[in-house]
């Protein structure tokens, strides 16, 4: 999966501004919606999920509609537990 996606964590030293929807959008139009999941100025996010024109956000590849999040999450959450 490629969609050109640099990983970014938001700061507040970024330049920017929130728009009606509550996301916080940059100049050259990458953003991070209100759950601070970045999208790229393409409107991709990493796993390949971006939101429609109505704004519904449609999920990327590995998505897990059941339980509602992706499946390298899911990984990462049983491998924290087992850790334990």
């Amino acid at each position: 999966m490629d969609f050109n996606f640099k990983k970014r964590k938001w700061n507040e030293n970024i330049e920017g501004e929130y728009n009606e929807e509550g996301d916080f959008t940059t100049p050259n139009g990458s953003f991070w919606d209100p759950d601070n999941v970045y999208f790229n100025r393409k409107g991709y996010d990493i796993y390949g999920g971006h939101y429609d024109e109505d704004g519904v956000y449609m999920p990327g590849e590995f998505w897990d509609e059941k339980n509602q999040c992706y499946y390298e999450k899911q990984m990462a959450v049983l491998e924290m537990i087992l850790k334990t």
